[in-house]
């Protein structure tokens, strides 16, 4: 009995079929794993939001400061003290300058930003803490010295300490819109750990969209909460005058308009 075989033609057409079923399955599952990253990137997000929300329950409902002197009391009252002259960062999670990163027990021995990263002096190898976000491909140069990268940056309004020294601390009880109000969203990987709500002011504090074609970005609100926002719902400074009135920016605003957005 002579055997059957495929010809070449057959051959041909069953490649032909596999490379069209492949084209049709490699965008969704490209979609599947940005999708991963995104909700990865929440949840990492909410751990963060967590420590925010342990600080501040333990410090008179005070945020934690740019940077500061400040270390934890026994009594949760703010004090201002040094510890063999290190500053306290809220961005940091190296253990011994952090002020959020141990209520969640991701502090470290190397020197790296609060989900984000860092560079070392004059080594190649960017250090990444393992809440950054895994949608963000970060490359760095070596440096000369040390330095934090932040991929999230808290609102400008609600920063206080170190570079924003003028800015008096301020319970956030007084936040009349703390669901719509920022605490925290993704910016511009930078040096710098605060973000504006005008997007173009300065390249370092531009806020980003990094998920599901450059369309969402994680968002942390002033009752804690993470949800992603699609780019041209959230106030942008550049485009109108009265963004930064907001309460998503401005979150100690009283005016009634501010919450409407």
């Amino acid at each position: 009995m002579r055997k059957s075989r495929f010809t070449l033609i057959e051959l041909l057409v069953v490649i032909a079929i596999i490379a069209i079923l492949a084209g049709m399955l490699l965008p969704s599952l490209s979609q599947v794993k940005e999708t991963a990253k995104s909700t990865q990137c929440v949840s990492n997000m909410k751990q963060v939001a967590l420590s925010f929300f342990h600080y501040t329950s333990d410090f008179n409902n005070i945020l934690p400061p740019y940077w500061n002197d400040i270390i934890k009391q026994d009594d949760g009252k703010l004090k201002g003290t040094t510890t063999g002259g290190r500053y306290r960062m809220w961005y940091s999670a190296q253990k011994g300058y952090d002020l959020l990163a141990s209520y969640i027990h991701v502090e470290t021995s190397e020197l790296v930003a609060l989900a984000g990263w860092a560079t070392k002096k004059n080594q190649g190898p960017v250090f990444t803490h393992s809440l950054a976000c895994p949608s963000r491909l970060v490359k760095l140069s070596p440096t000369s010295k040390n330095y934090l990268y932040s991929g999230i940056g808290m609102s400008e309004q609600v920063t206080w300490g170190g570079t924003k020294a003028k800015n008096p601390p301020k319970p956030i009880t007084r936040v009349k819109w703390p669901t719509r109000s920022m605490l925290t969203m993704e910016k511009t990987v930078a040096t710098d750990h605060y973000i504006k709500s005008n997007s173009t002011s300065d390249d370092k504090l531009r806020m980003v969209f990094p998920h599901r074609g450059k369309t969402l970005s994680s968002v942390t609100f002033l009752d804690f909460h993470v949800e992603q926002m699609k780019k041209g719902k959230v106030p942008d400074g550049a485009i109108s005058d009265t963004a930064a009135n907001t309460c998503f920016w401005n979150p100690f605003s009283t005016d009634p308009a501010a919450g409407q957005w």
